[in-house]
């Protein structure tokens, strides 16, 4: 659930606890936000932090994270635009609270959407079946832009590329792996295993995935995979018609 408590001690100096009626206003028309995936989500909205809790393993969709229907909130009092030392309270409507978590909000970057990541909200305390459907549609959608995505990185020296200093890293993340095993394709996928073997390069020594045809600095590895990947490294020179030969005069 939300970490929010109307009853808990009031932490801004001067301010009073909330009344009966704010009490009441708060748990009125209350927000409900799900998420149908495996991944939990931390977001700063309101002065405050809430937690979209993950999916269970097994589980359809995750526990509730409530929003009351009016969030009260704290901020510095303002004498001519200056900030001042005490607080005063101020209060949103519990909806506008929950857009601006999910990433609907004006002004939210796209990035921010956790619609995609299977996230919705709802007035209901249960969630229905269609909506768990929808969210789920959603959020697999996103699971098959993360494997092409991956998929595109192994392609490439099998993920890996080099940093600035030398160091070898994967572009393949978690993310992409949580991806592929909720679309239950992680055992079809060679990218989607945790544990990757590694070798040096013959010629600079520099770590590489085993089985890859060149290393990041152009050396080959296995030649056989280097003729099909770039035959036109392999090709014969031709020569042209150019100048015969020049022949000695005999003595």
């Amino acid at each position: 659930m939300a970490r929010w408590n109307p009853e808990a001690p009031v932490m801004a100096q001067g301010l009073a606890p909330l009344t009966p009626k704010q009490l009441i206003d708060a748990e009125r028309d209350c927000v409900y936000i799900f998420n149908v995936a495996p991944r939990e989500h931390r977001i700063q909205a309101s002065s405050r932090w809430y937690i979209v809790p993950a999916r269970a393993e097994g589980a359809e969709v995750s526990p509730a994270l409530k929003i009351p229907g009016t969030v009260f909130g704290e901020e510095f009092k303002r004498t001519t635009g200056i900030c001042t030392n005490e607080f005063s309270r101020i209060q949103e409507d519990g909806e506008d609270v929950a857009s601006r978590i999910l990433g609907l909000a004006p002004f939210c970057k796209p990035d921010q959407n956790l619609v995609r990541w299977g996230c919705f909200m709802t007035s209901n305390s249960v969630p229905t079946e269609r909506e768990i459907e929808s969210a789920t549609d959603h959020f697999h959608e996103r699971c098959n832009e993360l494997v092409n995505e991956a998929r595109g990185f192994y392609s490439i020296n099998n993920g890996m590329v080099a940093l600035t200093n030398g160091r070898m890293v994967s572009n393949i993340a978690e993310q992409h792996r949580m991806a592929a095993k909720e679309l239950g394709i992680a055992a079809s996928e060679p990218w989607a295993a945790k544990t990757v073997q590694m070798s040096a390069c013959p010629a600079c020594g520099v770590p590489v995935r085993v089985g890859v045809a060149f290393c990041p600095n152009g050396d080959i590895i296995d030649e056989a995979k280097a003729r099909v990947a770039r035959p036109w490294l392999f090709a014969e020179e031709k020569r042209g018609p150019g100048r015969p030969p020049r022949v000695e005069a005999l003595a």
